[in-house]
This record gives structure tokens, sequence and C-alpha cells, in this order.
């Protein structure tokens, strides 16, 4: 899907977060089932990334575009195909 918003990234994302509390949606295991998944892919051409390094390995954050598993996601790379190439 795509959209036009005069939100920025972050507030963006803070309004996802809400609606997909209000649809129902509760913390389960990462990468779980879920009853709604609001996620933002691309951001125009904007590359933002505000996790930090804890120095662990782990980088805890709230925002990556685009979206940082983006390759794993068929879903989402099946139509960005078919709107490139035809």
């Amino acid at each position: 899907m795509q959209a036009e918003t005069s939100l920025e990234p972050l507030e963006l994302l803070s309004f996802l977060k809400s609606t997909e509390d209000t649809l129902g949606r509760v913390k389960s295991l990462r990468n779980g089932p879920r009853a709604i998944d609001l996620d933002i892919i691309f951001y125009d051409s904007l590359v933002f990334d505000n996790r930090t390094d804890n120095g662990d390995g782990s980088r805890p954050g709230q925002l990556v575009i685009p979206h940082a598993r983006l390759s794993e996601r068929e879903f989402v790379l099946r139509p960005l195909n078919e709107q490139v190439c035809c």
C-alpha cells in the first residue's frame, strides 16, 4: 500500500503503533503471529536508523528505513518487483 502523510517518520511510527493497539495487537513473541502489523517499508528516499549500538552487538531502537528486514518479506518484494518490471 502506498500513502501520503504530513507526519515525520517517528510521528508516523507512533500513529501506526497507536492504530495497532486500537485494533487489538498485543505484545507476543518476536516475529510471532499477530492480529495486525503495520510497518514503514519506505519513506520517500529517506535512509533513517535511530538504533543505538550498546557495545554488545545488540542495537535496540525504534525505526529503520528502509525496513531492516525488507529482503525477507516476499509479500513486500513481489509487488515491488511487479511495479518495477511491468
